[in-house]
């Protein structure tokens, strides 16, 4: 055997590292990042901070900070392949990330209270006599009393 053959080998092998749903995602992520390297002219390996930046940025327009982190990972894990240092701790890659996690963040939604009186005005536009609404107010009934309080 060629030495090559054995050196590209081992290095396909690495693929059995993980799961094949985790490879799924890794290839899915690449593909994202090398589509968006392709578009903007920027070098996908080694990664600069410029094209981090600039790619999370582009994610955050349509994706969640936990999603754009999980696509991150997946860059890192390419650099790590190919033996390449991945820029972990740059001010720039960090803060934008901030921002992103700051500008995406959800405000939790409050939901008024069903108050016995809210019930009197719904049972108001029922009429028990048809089976639906009756299978309905007693499905409120039951929330109201059981399992909502």
């Amino acid at each position: 055997m060629e030495l090559d053959y054995i050196r590209n080998s081992a290095f396909n092998d690495q693929i059995y590292l993980y799961a094949k749903s985790t490879v799924k995602n890794i290839r899915s992520h690449l593909k994202t990042y090398f589509l968006f390297c392709a578009r903007y002219n920027f070098e996908p390996l080694p990664a600069t901070s410029d094209c981090i930046v600039c790619f999370s940025q582009f994610l955050s327009q349509t994706v969640s900070y936990p999603y754009i982190k999980q696509i991150l990972s997946s860059i890192k894990t390419l650099h790590k392949i190919y033996n390449y240092d991945m820029i972990e701790k740059d001010y720039l890659i960090d803060t934008t990330l901030q921002c992103i996690k700051r500008k995406t963040a959800r405000t939790p939604l409050h939901v008024f209270p069903i108050l016995p009186d809210t019930l009197k005005s719904m049972l108001l536009l029922m009429d028990l006599d048809k089976p639906e609404d009756l299978a309905l107010w007693t499905s409120y009934l039951s929330c109201f009393f059981l399992a909502f309080r």
